[in-house]
């Protein structure tokens, strides 16, 4: 996750504000299925406009950073899940299928 940090905003910030060094944290929140009060948390907000700019002025292209927000999201999931695809797939709103074949699709590359 440290390499899609990099790519994105151009450096990793663990102790910083950004959306990006937040995710240990997030991930610590989602292992131990705390719920999340959807009524105050807003995803896309600022910090996560800020990183799709850093990346557009970075010159990455929509697919990539499309590509690289999916990863990120299934990494998170499967992490949070402890490695559980069934429960990491509810999660992400796919099928447990899904993410095998995504699995192994990176696996053959």
């Amino acid at each position: 996750m440290q390499q899609t940090a990099v790519k994105i905003t151009g450096s990793f910030k663990p102790d910083g504000d950004d959306l990006l060094a937040s995710y240990s944290c997030w991930e610590r929140r989602l292992s131990r299925n705390e719920i999340v009060d959807t009524t105050r948390f807003d995803w896309c907000d600022e910090s996560f406009e800020k990183i799709i700019r850093n990346a557009l002025l970075l010159g990455t292209g929509l697919k990539e950073i499309g590509k690289t927000a999916e990863d990120t999201a299934v990494h998170i999931a499967v992490t949070a899940e402890e490695s559980n695809l069934q429960r990491a797939a509810k999660r992400l709103g796919v099928t447990d299928r899904a993410l095998q074949q995504r699995r192994a699709s990176r696996q053959t590359h």
